[in-house]
Formats: C-alpha cells, sequence, structure tokens
C-alpha cells in the first residue's frame, strides 16, 4: 500500500491500479482494505489536480473525483487521510464533507479548537456567516478560560455582524459574555455591537461595566457624575 500510495502521488495510475487490485484481493484484515479503498479513491483527484484550473470543470475526471469523495466516509478515514478528505472536498466545492472532515479531527485530536476554526474559516469564505459562526463557537467552548476563547468568541460575533445577523449576534453576546465581561477590549465590542444593533439599552450596560473597569475607585454619587 505505501507503494501504490507513491505511485499515485507520482501519477503512475496504472502502476497504482494493479498494486491495488492486489491488494484487495489478498487483504487479511478490514483495515487494508478501507486503506485500499482509500487510494482508490484518491486516485481520481490527483490525475484532476494535474488539470489546469479553468479546464477541471469540464474534464471527466471532475465528476470521478467527487463520485469517489461522496462514496467515502470520514470515520473509516485516519487522521492523515482526514486531512486531505477535507482539503478535497473543499476543492470539489463539498463544504459540507469538509466540514464533517474536520469534526472528525476535532473529535480526535487534543486540540478540537483549531479544526472548528478551520471549519468556520471554509463555511465563512462561502458567505455561510451563521454556520460559520456556530463553527467559531464550537472553537471557543473546546478551549475555555483562554485567549483563544476570547478570540473565538468575537470571530463569531463579528462573522454575523458581517452577515447582517446582528439581533443573532447580541442573543450569542448575552449567551456567552459572561466569562469575557473583565475583559476592556470584549466589553468595547459588545457596546459597539449593541448599538449596531439598535439596543440602546444594551450598549449602556456595557457602556457602564466598561467604565468601571477603566476606573474603578471611581465614586458612583454626584461628586462622581462631576468628575
Amino acid at each position: 500500500l505505501l507503494l501504490a500510495e507513491e505511485l499515485i502521488e507520482l501519477g503512475r495510475f496504472d502502476e497504482a491500479y494493479e498494486q491495488l487490485d492486489y491488494v484487495a484481493a489478498n487483504a487479511g484484515s478490514d483495515r487494508f482494505l478501507l486503506r485500499q479503498q482509500w487510494l482508490q479513491a484518491r486516485m481520481p483527484f490527483v490525475a484532476l489536480m494535474a488539470v489546469p484550473p479553468e479546464y477541471r470543470h469540464d474534464d471527466p475526471l471532475q465528476e470521478q473525483a467527487l463520485e469517489a469523495l461522496l462514496a467515502l466516509r470520514p470515520e473509516d478515514l485516519d487522521y492523515r487521510q482526514l486531512e486531505r478528505y477535507a482539503e478535497m472536498a473543499l476543492i470539489l466545492e463539498q463544504p459540507d464533507r469538509a466540514v464533517a472532515g474536520y469534526h472528525q479531527l476535532a473529535e480526535r485530536q487534543g486540540n478540537p479548537a483549531a479544526w472548528y476554526r478551520r471549519a468556520g474559516d471554509a463555511l465563512l469564505a462561502l458567505g455561510r456567516y451563521q454556520e460559520a459562526a456556530r463553527e467559531y463557537l464550537l472553537a471557543m467552548l473546546a478551549r475555555p478560560g483562554t485567549a483563544g476563547a476570547r478570540d473565538d468568541f468575537l470571530t463569531a460575533l463579528a462573522t454575523l455582524q458581517a452577515g447582517d445577523y446582528l439581533d443573532q449576534a447580541l442573543r450569542e453576546a448575552r449567551r456567552y459574555e459572561r466569562v469575557f465581561l473583565a475583559d476592556n477590549n470584549v466589553l468595547f465590542r459588545l457596546m459597539k455591537l449593541a448599538q449596531a444593533a439598535g439596543n440602546g439599552e444594551r450598549a449602556e450596560y456595557y457602556a457602564a461595566l466598561l467604565l468601571r473597569l477603566r476606573d474603578p475607585v471611581a465614586p458612583s454619587g454626584p461628586e462622581g457624575d462631576a468628575r
């Protein structure tokens, strides 16, 4: 199988087919068969990549590569195969398949947030703002209490705002904001979001929290107001 994989990447497909046919006839375990099926599915994609991008949509290899991709199940693939599967899916304009691959990687790896962010980036590039924001929130939840979680939170809100989903952005902000209310940058962003959403009451609430953080010893009575 190692030889077959190398032959595929070199574009020597006839020789690779011979190797894979031999494995299919003599495989002693499901693991070998699954790997053989993966390599079999990989071949039309590698061949398609040799075609200039402007001609790929009209090339029969496009349909063959797509059929091969759709026949694969992400749960049957190993870590390295899943990375390539997601890459193939994006190139073949199958973002939902790519997201499924990223979710499998997130479930299996010690740093799931990175894969949820990759899924969010893929969906955002297609203008699927709500779904992208959901992925960024998954990334946030995967690494609570970190600076990365704060960045994921803000990215999710900015994504919804970019798609003009202001009310939803404000709802998500209120749902998760509690752990970030001691952060000046987050409070400022939340205040601006509330203003953009036309929610003056919420904007004033964030502004008051922001003022308290910036000047914690300021008196709250008339003397403080006079300052």
